[in-house]
């Protein structure tokens, strides 16, 4: 669960979350088992295994739209450079 915790904390930095989620998802899973095995509520459990699954999703989901936003801006600086390249070719004609 403190992994999960950890992972929503820390969404801004994917480099970070996205590694702490992943374990959170794979303890919490653990958990889970001996949860069962020892007949002792596996809320904790189940608990840590929500905030990982949140804390990935939107990881992912805030580096995917990272990478869109890089890239449209990346188009519209090249186009800005094509515009003004034009407008200097026109200029010492």
């Amino acid at each position: 669960m403190i992994l999960g915790i950890a992972a929503l904390a820390l969404i801004c930095i994917w480099w970070i979350s996205i590694p702490a989620a992943i374990v959170g998802l794979v303890l919490s899973n653990l958990g889970g088992k001996q949860a069962k095995e020892t007949g002792v509520g596996k809320g904790m459990a189940k608990a840590g295994l929500i905030m990982s699954v949140i804390a990935l999703a939107l990881a992912v989901l805030l580096v995917i739209l990272g990478m869109i936003g890089i890239a449209i801006f990346r188009s519209q600086i090249e186009q800005i450079d094509l515009e003004q390249s034009l407008a200097a070719l026109r200029y010492l004609a």
